[in-house]
């Protein structure tokens, strides 16, 4: 990242710090959250394609200046269709230099949580998020801000995310009047990820026509289960387990009640409409065994949660085309506190066979919040790279060289008679050692044997018995560890 962005970043981190009321309600008029805004209203249309622009306004948005909001045709998990919004940054007028898609890590059950009500100023304000998605503008690009878990708040679902993200992008350069060829990037850390790494992968198949240069993803989620496993009875993250009950059974129309306990019911219902912030705190050190009951002491042991969870494994509905930097913290040996860190290398290693460009960086000893401040540095830096063209970087190990198989060699012979012996050279260059076979038509097996030598000849002498008559040779070379084996044209001697 250049000094003048990184400067950029510290400055507007400081002001957030400063003045943390900048990108709150408190200089803005109310905002009416989603379910009582109108513009949220209008159903996915029949005839509408996934990206289609439904509906737009224009808003302000505290601390960023002007805006366009698009309420969007795309599709939810089940693949129906459905509708979301997306906010729209683009002061300069035309997207010349390109789109970034700004994933928020919003992590919501509720529509207080969504980026196009919290960018208004709405709930509690986009935080320091809006201060790189004021960079992102800054460097020149046009930023496009999706709600991408959808109306019903489907968090973690990989496939409507990744959809989400993409028809996003479609709206956004339909809205722009600018072709698909226009280059995009992605950039999302933790719950953003979600969305950044199913967009990239899902892309080739789901939206081939869109120019995806590049996607920066960190603190990945690659492996539900895992984050599961991991995060249980954690004081900080605990609570993405029973919201992940919540969201999960939004998505895939799964009841869990069945399956929890009294308290288990009880947690689920208080933080339906919850924020990750407030989940989080809520859910503070709530163990499985706290949510479940006793038949199902592991989250997988509910029927059909395993095979949403291995549905949801990144890095197994396709293969991305673009370029790709993923960046994780480990704090302890096994991640970020929240994300497991071996998961993402691997979902990386698992790209970089498939010959993806993956950059992949762990970060010892941070954690979750420090290694999403080391990626935002990144990312800028990441993005604006593939904006200029250049080569992305690759931490993938390079394939070992072929071993070079044997060379094929080309044989000649020639020859002559004196004093009833015949004298015959074999040329085969290059394949110096090879045992050489001379036949002769009429005798069964060798007549004679001789080697190629350093010259790339072996000279034979046979007694001819033939007199008059002419003989007919052919010499077989044999193979080494470095040529084939050949055979000569048929050498006439008289």
């Amino acid at each position: 990242m250049s000094l003048r962005i990184r400067a950029a970043f510290t400055a507007a981190a400081a002001t957030a710090v400063l003045a943390p009321s900048m990108f709150t309600a408190a200089n803005a008029a109310p905002v009416p959250p989603p379910s009582q805004d109108p513009f949220y209203a209008t159903a996915a249309q029949p005839d509408a394609a996934p990206g289609d622009v439904i509906d737009h306004r224009d808003v302000a948005l505290p601390g960023l200046g002007s805006a366009t909001q698009l309420l969007y045709r795309t599709t939810d998990e089940q693949r129906h269709p459905s509708t979301t919004v997306t906010t729209v940054l683009n002061p300069a007028g035309a997207a010349t230099k390109g789109i970034v898609a700004y994933l928020s890590f919003y992590d919501g059950l509720g529509e207080v949580c969504d980026p196009s009500y919290t960018l208004q100023g709405g709930g509690n304000g986009p935080g320091q998020e809006a201060q790189v998605i004021g960079l992102l503008v800054q460097q020149g690009y046009a930023v496009t801000v999706p709600d991408f878990e959808g109306r019903d708040h489907h968090w973690a679902a990989g496939d409507e995310s990744g959809w989400s993200t993409l028809d996003a992008i479609r709206a956004t350069e339909q809205q722009l009047g600018v072709s698909a060829s226009t280059k995009v990037a992605l950039a999302g850390y933790s719950g953003g990820s979600i969305a950044g790494e199913w967009a990239t992968e899902l892309a080739p198949t789901y939206a081939p026509e869109l120019n995806l240069v590049g996607t920066a993803i960190g603190g990945v989620p690659a492996d539900l289960g895992h984050v599961v496993s991991y995060t249980n009875g954690s004081a900080a993250w605990a609570g993405v387990i029973p919201a992940a009950m919540v969201s999960l059974g939004r998505a895939f129309d799964i009841d869990f009640t069945p399956y929890l306990t009294q308290r288990g019911l009880d947690d689920t219902d208080a933080i339906k409409d919850s924020c990750i912030a407030d989940f989080n705190a809520a859910e503070s050190g709530v163990r499985l065994s706290d949510l479940l009951k006793p038949e199902y002491a592991s989250f997988l042991d509910i029927p059909v949660v395993d095979g949403i969870v291995n549905h949801l494994r990144m890095g197994t509905h396709g293969t991305p085309k673009a370029p790709m930097m993923m960046v994780n913290g480990n704090a302890d040996g096994t991640g970020d506190g929240v994300m497991v860190a071996a998961d993402v290398k691997a979902l990386a290693d698992r790209y970089c066979a498939k010959g993806v460009t993956v950059s992949y960086t762990e970060l010892p000893g941070a954690t979750h919040t420090a290694a999403g401040q080391t990626f935002v540095f990144s990312a800028l830096a990441y993005i604006a790279d593939r904006f200029a063209g250049k080569a992305a970087p690759s931490t993938c190990p390079v394939p070992a060289p072929k071993p070079a198989g044997p060379k094929s060699v080309t044989a000649s012979i020639k020859g002559h008679s004196k004093a009833h012996r015949d004298v015959v050279v074999v040329t085969a260059p290059g394949a110096v050692g090879a045992k050489v076979a001379l036949t002769r038509f009429g005798r069964r097996g060798p007549v004679a044997r001789g080697t190629i030598g350093a010259d790339g000849t072996a000279t034979i002498s046979v007694a001819d018995h033939n007199g008059s008559r002419r003989t007919r040779y052919r010499a077989v070379v044999g193979a080494t560890s470095a040529t084939r084996g050949t055979t000569t044209r048929v050498l006439k001697l008289r």
